[in-house]
């Protein structure tokens, strides 16, 4: 591992650059989204509050954070999808599958659709799903994915925000402008479809897609536009990822009193809200904080080598922390981990299973210890992985516990293999297999060529 020294911001911070396993090596070199580590690099201001055992969540929101983040995100990534949502859950046997593009999406598998749509603004894909196994209904909003979408994240011109309380990003606030009406007549059809058994309305969305969701769920607490009420029995979430500032100072205190105002009315629990922030993800930066720019939710999360950590109000605008805990991160039998993740191990998977080409969705048995009195790391069994062992060591934009690119690729080569009717399955999975490196026994295409030249493994 290489030790260097890292300038943020006038602070020299220890920046340790993790050795990477074949498989990382395979999804970073095959990288073509943008991750803005280069804008976190130049815009993160880095905390000087340390995250530690005391920041990790707690065991009483764990369960709900494994359901909200492992599978709401996953509506969060899948309204990017280039294939119609009722599609991807008719087939979605299928296609979750090992090997296929929504292995480890298991919530597609208890999805009824209520409606998809795209905003008028800028096309931007929206789509309302019901679930019936946890009785809820969720709006997920896409994020930017075309050049048009990125002409209006870039048009951070301050608008004055319709309550009167302060400034919005002029760009998003036209977006929203676009989605909200159709959403609202979505919420209603879901209710309507399933008469007193919503007892939960999430709302999501990543990276824009989170700020136009922050904007929707201003308007449902305030009731600017949902004219139908919520049912009192109802509860309402906000889920967002690697989302954008997109409010002035005074429009973030706004958001903040009226969700006091909202659990007021309505009891604590009426409304819980995620947001987020990657290790190593510059999006969250942006539009600047000295340009006069803020993030609302008051105490978001910080998801770094796989563990979560909820950040002090205090610090909820910086985006790079240094943590220390006291959970196993070196082996499975030794406590005590740092800021350093550790070297990286190759798991052989049984002949039996074929790996995924995304590593962190392959199922390994892996134990952790913790010190006693401390919350036991999350974990999310969803994704066949325990929360703390270490994933995605660059961080970035794009991998909020699972490898958003791979997904999308994935799916535009099942696009592409479907446009070709009968036998699209072979042709989808030998263009994965020889993407991913595997023949399709399974086997290694390069050990095979390491086998063929050993000189190259001792030169590697």
């Amino acid at each position: 591992m290489k030790v260097h020294n890292m300038l943020t911001f006038g602070k020299t911070t220890t920046d340790v650059k993790p050795s990477l396993t074949e498989a990382e090596k395979r999804m970073y070199a095959a990288e073509s989204a943008m991750n803005f580590r280069w804008i976190s690099q130049l815009l993160a201001t880095h905390s000087t509050r340390v995250l530690g055992d005391d920041d990790l969540v707690d065991s009483e929101t764990q369960a709900k954070l494994s359901d909200i983040i492992s599978s709401v995100g996953q509506f969060a990534a899948l309204v990017s999808a280039p294939l119609p949502m009722e599609l991807l859950i008719s087939m979605a046997p299928k296609l979750t599958q090992a090997e296929f593009p929504l292995e480890g999406y298991s919530s597609v598998l208890d999805l009824e659709l209520v409606r998809e749509y795209r905003g008028s603004a800028a096309d931007l894909h929206c789509l309302v799903v019901y679930r019936p196994k946890t009785q809820q209904l969720v709006l997920s909003i896409a994020g930017s994915s075309t050049a048009t979408h990125a002409a209006y994240d870039i048009a951070a011109i301050k608008h004055q925000h319709p309550s009167g309380h302060g400034m919005v990003h002029f760009g998003f606030w036209k977006i929203y402008e676009g989605v909200w009406k159709q959403g609202v007549e979505a919420i209603q059809q879901g209710f309507k479809d399933h008469p007193g058994r919503v007892k939960e309305l999430v709302i999501t969305g990543h990276s824009m897609g989170g700020a136009i969701a922050q904007l929707f769920t201003l308007d449902i607490m305030t009731g600017r536009i949902l004219k139908v009420a919520i049912p009192e029995d109802v509860t309402l979430t906000l889920a967002i990822f690697s989302s954008p500032r997109m409010a002035d100072p005074q429009l973030s205190l706004y958001w903040r009193e009226q969700v006091k105002s909202y659990r007021e009315r309505l009891g604590e629990h009426a409304f819980t809200e995620y947001f987020v922030k990657a290790y190593n993800d510059g999006v969250p930066t942006l539009p600047p904080k000295n340009l006069g720019w803020r993030h609302c939710t008051e105490q978001p999360l910080y998801l770094k080598y796989g563990r979560l950590f909820r950040i002090p109000a205090s610090e909820c605008e910086n985006s790079a922390f240094t943590v220390e805990t006291s959970h196993a991160q070196s082996t499975p039998s030794q406590g005590g981990i740092s800021d350093v993740p550790p070297p990286p191990k190759e798991h052989p998977a049984p002949l039996a299973f074929r790996p995924s080409e995304n590593p962190s969705d392959q199922q390994l048995s892996v134990k952790s210890s913790s010190t006693p009195g401390s919350p036991e790391p999350l974990a999310f069994p969803s994704l066949g992985l325990p929360i703390d062992v270490p994933k995605y060591p660059r961080g970035g934009h794009n991998y909020i516990f699972r490898d958003f690119e791979s997904t999308m690729r994935r799916l535009k080569w099942l696009e592409t293999a479907r446009a070709s009717g009968e036998g699209w399955e072979d042709r989808y999975l030998r263009k994965e297999r020889r993407h991913s490196g595997r023949t399709d026994d399974g086997v290694i295409l390069a050990t095979r060529r390491a086998l063929s030249n050993p000189r190259a493994v001792f030169l590697s």
